[in-house]
């Protein structure tokens, strides 16, 4: 199974508001980032929240509907003037990506697979 199992049988209404709840919770638990995120829609098809760290955008998540499902996926901004904030920004929307995937995953229960082990009562 691929870790998108179960994605293309999602809807933007279920997705939103995990989403919303779920950068804001990452923000809170991390105070020392300062990180604040905002909705910005692009249309009705597509959405986007925007990432800042510390006053200063890092990037953002983006949602697109695609065939019957919908795609999340993240931009890092490359508009920075120290190589060494834009490795930083880079590495940091990926952490943020990756947690916001694992608990769309765990709330709706796809991108895993979970099989029951049998056990054994001769042992």
């Amino acid at each position: 199974m691929s870790k998108w199992e179960g994605w293309q049988k999602l809807k933007m209404d279920e997705v939103a508001p995990i989403l919303s709840t779920t950068l804001r919770l990452y923000g809170v638990h991390r105070p020392a980032l300062r990180m604040t995120s905002y909705l910005h829609n692009f249309d009705n098809r597509m959405m986007e929240w925007r990432i800042t760290c510390g006053g200063k955008p890092i990037g953002s998540i983006v949602v697109r509907p695609i065939g019957h499902g919908i795609r999340l996926s993240h931009i890092t901004m490359r508009k920075q003037f120290d190589g060494r904030i834009s490795k930083l920004a880079r590495r940091r929307m990926n952490q943020i990506f990756l947690h916001v995937k694992y608990c769309v995953d765990r709330e709706h229960q796809v991108g895993v697979y979970w099989q029951v082990r049998a056990t054994d009562n001769n042992r």
